[in-house]
């Protein structure tokens, strides 16, 4: 599904040119259904407006009426005649059933106009054709995504909870509720389409190194923590020089300033692509800090999100590490080996690498503008995630924590609904629990935890789901405690769990699991 801001706006007025509703009144069977004729109704539907949302792939049927190109035996569904096949509920014949249809886009285009959107819902027409036409007619007040499998994607990944015969109208309020003011509908549609259902990251991903040079030269020096009590990523490179007159300069503008400044203390290559990245980064991009990289030992440590304080991204600071760049941690305390070699101090992810992305950013791919952006509620202190480490999470990184954690608990109750399908399955159970299965037997209360970090998972957990037990059990019915996170149990959290199993005497276990990205990051 092509949804393309540069020629979308132009192929919207085209349309709207030719087909106004004033002359749908006007329109004939022939240039309702000629996909021959390429300022027909149908070709505009389908093919003309393709940068507004395909709606290919799908039989003619859509469209309740169809021209078609050889005669065959259609469904019980179906009559035709020399011409024309048609869905028999519009009429017994062609002209009778092409008038009624004529007459129901009338009705889904001025009510589109009017924004009556409820009334649209109600309208009796193929659901992907009838809200593309809605969307064609809206004054772009709806969003250019028509099925509902593509608006549930979407919805889930902005923290929704819809069960998957949602109406599309419901679908589209909540996607479009996230919407910042002054955003342009149609590159916030792509956006979201592109990052949920085609699997393309919205914003960049980095890695960057946490060593710096000690006295004899080797990248030993762990600045971690000097980066953790200054909320920055930074690199110590040409330490004296404020870069601020370079923020955001093209390459060029960047290689040229180093040729001419650079004291060749390392290939000045590596320096050019150093800054290139570093003087770049934007809010919102999302980077993980590495302890090791070369020779297939890329190893993580901690996450980051990249944000402005005091309209600023890049600040020069000589009496810390030089350059930084202001960020929130997301989580620390990470050991994620990923096998691959990035050697060096910054690196941009390819996002044509989609393996790269998910062997070093996992849960963090499904992270959206809305997690990122500004956020009209008041942060409630007592909500954020209460961090048991030396920093305290910043409100961007909080909303990204709450946010993935949505993402997983989505995920999950799906999960759990297609497995158990016999079990009585309940989200937010009394307002506390992240879910509850029952049978008639037995219950199951899970509590999510999206971090990285197991041993981080399994101290937050434990004691919310040994109070569950306690409010919660029944004498009916065996309780089982089921803590869930995204990464894997292993090393030092087996041993820690397994005392604590032993030590509650209480049915508790770890689930992994993460929700699934899409194919195409697969």
């Amino acid at each position: 599904m092509a949804i393309l801001v540069e020629t979308g706006q132009k192929t919207l007025e085209g349309f709207l040119n030719k087909w106004p509703v004033e002359a749908l009144e006007k329109m004939t069977i022939e240039e309702y259904a000629d996909l021959q004729n390429h300022n027909a109704y149908c070709y505009w539907l389908e093919f003309g407006s393709k940068d507004l949302g395909e709606i290919g792939g799908m039989p003619l049927t859509k469209f309740g009426l169809w021209k078609y190109k050889a005669r065959k035996d259609f469904s019980n569904t179906f009559d035709s005649d020399s011409k024309y096949a048609w869905n028999n509920k519009f009429g017994k014949t062609s002209v009778q059933a092409f008038n009624n249809i004529k007459a129901i886009i009338i009705e889904i285009a001025r009510a589109a106009q009017e924004g009556t959107w409820d009334y649209i819902e109600t309208i009796d027409f193929h659901s992907v054709a009838k809200w593309k036409i809605a969307y064609l007619y809206s004054n772009n007040q709806l969003l250019p995504i028509y099925t509902r499998e593509g608006l549930l994607k979407i919805a889930y990944g902005l923290g929704g909870r819809f069960s998957e015969d949602s109406k599309i109208l419901g679908l589209q309020q909540f996607i479009l509720s996230k919407k910042n003011a002054d955003q342009n509908l149609i590159e916030y549609a792509r956006d979201l389409w592109s990052h949920y259902v085609k699997g393309k990251p919205f914003r960049n991903y980095f890695i960057i190194g946490t060593k710096y040079k000690d006295e004899n030269g080797t990248d030993t020096k762990d600045v971690l923590p000097e980066m953790l009590t200054s909320n920055s990523v930074a690199i110590g490179f040409l330490y004296n020089s404020d870069l601020s007159h370079l923020v955001n300069k093209s390459n060029d503008e960047i290689d040229n300033w180093i040729e001419q400044h650079t004291d060749n203390e390392i290939n000045i290559g590596k320096l050019k692509s150093y800054f290139r990245i570093f003087l770049n980064f934007k809010p919102g991009d999302i980077i993980a800090l590495k302890s090791h990289g070369a020779h297939g030992t890329l190893e993580v440590v901690a996450y980051a999100v990249v944000v402005e304080r005091h309209g600023l991204v890049y600040e020069h600071r000589p009496e810390r590490l030089g350059h930084h760049v202001n960020i929130e941690f997301v989580e620390l305390g990470i050991n994620r080996k990923t096998g691959l070699n990035y050697a060096g101090t910054v690196h941009k992810i390819d996002p044509d690498k989609p393996d790269h992305l998910i062997k070093i950013f996992g849960p963090f791919l499904h992270v959206d503008n809305i997690a990122l952006g500004e956020d009209n509620v008041e942060e409630d202190e007592t909500s954020r995630p209460k961090s048991e480490e030396t920093y305290e999470r910043g409100p961007i990184a909080t909303r990204m924590v709450r946010q993935l954690h949505n993402i997983i608990q989505n995920s999950l109750y799906a999960t759990l609904k297609k497995k158990h399908p016999k079990d009585k399955i309940t989200m937010e159970y009394n307002g506390r629990v992240d879910i509850m299965r029952e049978s008639s037997t037995e219950q199951w209360l899970y509590e999510i935890k999206p971090f990285e970090n197991v041993m981080y998972c399994l101290r937050n957990a434990i004691g919310q789901l040994i109070e569950y037990s306690f409010r919660f059990s029944t004498p009916t019915k065996k309780t089982y405690l089921v803590i869930v996170g995204p990464g894997e149990l292993t090393g030092e959290a087996v041993s820690y769990f397994n005392h604590y199993e032993e030590y509650i005497n209480l049915p508790i276990s770890y689930m992994q699991h993460t929700a699934p990205l899409h194919q195409s990051n697969q």
